[in-house]
């Protein structure tokens, strides 16, 4: 909830006076729109926090305690949130239809279906039943509780042509034991008639961040006696196609891309694909899923945390004075999201001597002491980049520091 307390700081400066009064600043800018540090050294939430929002899950607030004379320390406090069970999980689809045939063995599997939660630990497990069961399929299927697999558990014949629906409810383990249901629908067809029948259990394929629309990415393959018309199964989550980025050829079975898909975003996808034909004005439908890997590719540039940064200096400190640390974050993976930091080359040049960067922390530190009456503030920018394969991508920032003065000149 807003105004949550969840640490107090404590910054000492044995000085007394103006000299030992701290001021707090919070200094990057995704942890000051989330959290509030009073005068105390106090850190409260100034929003509710959401641990399926993946900025929110650890947030690093990067603190400065700086007293009246311009001297400064800095803190890094690491939030992480704990997860509470406020998600029910979520099936891959709306609604599941599948044809099979009679003399399919007795605890053979017939389908599986999936629920994801977005909670983690034990409030992300999910348990299966059958649930809502019409009277004749009460004592014929059956679900295997962890994994979602539908099993027939008696004989079918004699039900040629008749259809067992049911509903399959998936509930996690605390409470307040959120769960969801889908409808199955089992089309029952006499054992002399073939379903569609594909040529892989499961599809396995890639797309790249930055295939264009329309671009194929695979194929799927079914084989029966009749015609046979492909159709992807609706989806209700961004994972199993609910935005539709993705459309499959009715005929062919060529999976094309219809939207930009983003890595940072979403790094798979699992989708259904059913396989129609006709026998004797009888739809026979099968089922078969497909995963697709999104693969990364450099496309962001390092964001910083703040800008500007504005950083207090105390004069005639001696070289090698931290003067505040920048830091910026890629979203890439591998190399193309690791970030090296340097000054920027025309605000280096008239600060040579000055000031220096540690490429890979950020911190920035003085190369000698800085005279207030000489120069009371400087002004420059850092350049972040990325270690990209193909391409290297950067950003930049401004720094502000304000050299501090220090009782040093008589009258």
């Amino acid at each position: 909830e807003v105004g949550t307390k969840v640490i107090e700081l404590l910054a000492v400066d044995p000085d007394n006076g103006p000299y030992g009064t701290i001021d707090y600043t919070i200094i990057n800018k995704l942890a000051s729109e989330k959290f509030a540090i009073d005068d105390k050294g106090r850190i409260a939430t100034l929003q509710k926090l959401d641990r399926e929002n993946s900025t929110e899950r650890i947030i690093a607030i990067k603190i400065m305690a700086k007293d009246r004379g311009g001297k400064v320390a800095f803190c890094t406090v690491r939030i992480i949130l704990t997860d509470e069970n406020d998600n029910p999980p979520q099936f891959k689809a709306s609604e599941y239809t599948l044809s099979i045939q009679s003399n399919v063995s007795k605890g053979s599997p017939v389908i599986q279906v999936l629920a994801y939660d977005a909670d983690e630990g034990v409030n992300a497990d999910v348990t299966y039943s059958v649930d809502s069961v019409e009277d004749i399929a009460e004592d014929l299927v059956e679900i295997n509780a962890a994994t979602g697999v539908v099993k027939v558990k008696e004989s079918l014949v004699g039900l040629e042509n008749r259809a067992l629906n049911f509903k399959v409810k998936a509930e996690d383990s605390r409470p307040p034991h959120w769960n969801s249901l889908v409808p199955v629908n089992l089309q029952v067809v006499p054992r002399e008639v073939s379903l569609p029948r594909f040529s892989e259990p499961l599809y396995t394929f890639s797309a790249s961040e930055d295939l264009p629309e329309g671009a194929e990415i695979g194929s799927v393959k079914a084989f029966a006696e009749e015609p046979i018309i492909y159709s992807l199964v609706k989806g209700t989550t961004a994972e199993s196609n609910k935005d539709e980025v993705f459309s499959l050829d009715k005929k062919t079975g060529v999976l094309k891309v219809r939207k930009p898909v983003d890595h940072e975003t979403t790094k798979w996808y699992q989708v259904d694909v059913l396989a129609h034909c006709s026998h004797q004005e009888t739809d026979l439908v099968s089922l078969v899923s497909v995963n697709i890997q999104v693969q990364d590719i450099n496309d962001n540039k390092p964001v910083f945390e703040a800008d500007p940064y504005k950083a207090f200096v105390l004069e005639n400190m001696p070289s090698g004075t931290t003067v505040i640390q920048v830091t910026a974050n890629d979203q890439d993976t591998g190399s193309d999201g690791q970030v090296t930091y340097s000054l920027e080359a025309e605000s280096g040049h008239h600060l040579r001597g000055l000031f220096t960067i540690d490429g890979e922390s950020g911190w920035i530190t003085t190369l000698k002491e800085l005279d207030c009456e000489a120069q009371e503030t400087y002004r420059f920018h850092v350049v972040a980049t990325d270690h990209g394969r193909k391409v290297q991508l950067s950003s930049q920032t401004l720094v502000e520091v304000t050299v501090t003065d220090d009782n040093d000149n008589p009258p």
